[in-house]
């Protein structure tokens, strides 16, 4: 019988809140390491976006100027176009993450 007493509404209260502290100091953690993880990816990504961006535009600004062709000309600036705007919507989503002061 005594098993009864481990059942009653105050000790599972007990262990419930418990086991929701545990849980809630488990989740702040794990926030803390995936958004460390995330800012990590993000950055090895942005580099590697930033590098494969800046070749394109080279290749296309070249190739514009050995052709003169319209078509090429728009091609090399419509990509740094979006290379510049990539950077600048990224730069607000960084902005964004910052804690506030």
């Amino acid at each position: 019988m005594g098993w009864q007493n481990d059942l009653s509404s105050e000790h599972v209260k007990t262990d419930l809140t418990a086991s929701n502290i545990k849980l809630h100091s488990s989740l702040a953690r794990q926030e803390v390491q995936l958004t460390a993880v995330h800012k990590l990816v993000n950055s090895g990504y942005g580099i590697a976006l930033r590098t494969g961006a800046a070749a394109l535009e080279r290749i296309l600004e070249r190739i514009a100027e050995i052709t003169r062709s319209p078509g090429d000309l728009d091609s090399a600036r419509a990509a740094r176009k979006l290379s510049v705007e990539h950077d600048q919507k990224q730069q607000a989503l960084d902005d964004a993450d910052k804690p506030k002061k």
